[in-house]
């Protein structure tokens, strides 16, 4: 139940800080690892995801760590701090995948990596959805999406969403 706690207050204090958040915005290349990035006040509804190389405008504060794993397709639209851990960090995206989609992508990509899945924190239930390692190196989780006007006709199979991942980059670089 601690545990439960402490993820919502940290996903509760991650939503409050990226809305108050700013981005750092330039015409250069993008260190991603391929996602692509756009302008956070460009609608994501007019974002072509086959023409990447067109949308490369939102550069991150931090380089999105190499081998961390992205929805295929996803946009890049913020990054900044995250509360929790000394070095946590958090980069926001926009995608076409569903909640299920998502989270069944990164139980894969993760576990891949040699990471344990936390299956009492990772689940998509309506318009939530989380993933989450059990030693809290990585966390994903939904982010309210613009084009879902009504919260309750949101489900979990329900595309276009968008998701924020976040890793304690001291310990993923100790991995």
């Amino acid at each position: 139940m601690k545990k439960l706690a402490v993820l919502f207050l940290v996903l509760f204090l991650t939503l409050s800080l990226t809305a108050c958040g700013s981005a750092n915005k330039t015409d250069d290349d993008s260190e991603n690892t391929g996602a692509t990035v756009i302008d956070e006040t460009e609608s994501t509804d007019s974002i072509d995801n086959t023409d990447n190389e067109n949308n490369d405008k939102y550069v991150p504060q931090k380089a999105v760590p190499e081998d961390l794993p992205i929805y295929p397709g996803a946009i890049l639209w913020s990054d900044s701090t995250s509360y929790g851990e000394d070095n946590n960090w958090q980069w926001l995206y926009s995608t076409t995948g569903s909640g299920n989609e998502i989270v069944e992508f990164f139980i894969k990509e993760l576990q891949n990596l040699g990471f344990e899945i936390d299956e009492e924190y990772t689940f998509a239930n309506r318009e939530e959805f989380f993933v989450t390692t059990t030693d809290l190196i990585v966390q994903v989780y939904w982010l309210d999406s613009d084009n879902l006007s009504e919260v309750d006709a949101v489900t979990a199979d329900t595309p276009n969403r968008h998701y924020s991942i976040v890793v304690n980059l001291d310990e993923w670089e100790a991995r």
